[in-house]
């Protein structure tokens, strides 16, 4: 059983002589210039574009960890 088979949720992208798919949607006419970064992000972690609440409740998250920081000095004030 090749690994294809085996976990198919491992291929997240397509690369063929005339496009590229990501998750299913065609690069060039489906992603780019129609979803933001964080659409985009959204769209990698959960193999999904978001709808209009989730994408505005990822985007405050984003956010949230630009402000505070994912530094270990930062996330050990934190814990202590």
């Amino acid at each position: 059983m090749s690994k294809t088979s085996r976990w198919p949720g491992a291929r997240l992208s397509h690369v063929g002589p005339a496009s590229i798919t990501v998750h299913g949607l065609d690069l060039a006419e489906q992603v780019i210039g129609h979803l933001s970064l964080s659409q985009f992000a959204f769209l990698g972690l959960t193999g999904a574009v978001p709808d209009a609440g989730s994408a505005r409740i990822f985007d405050a998250m984003l956010v949230a960890i630009a402000e505070h920081g994912l530094t270990p000095s930062a996330l050990a004030t934190r814990l202590t």
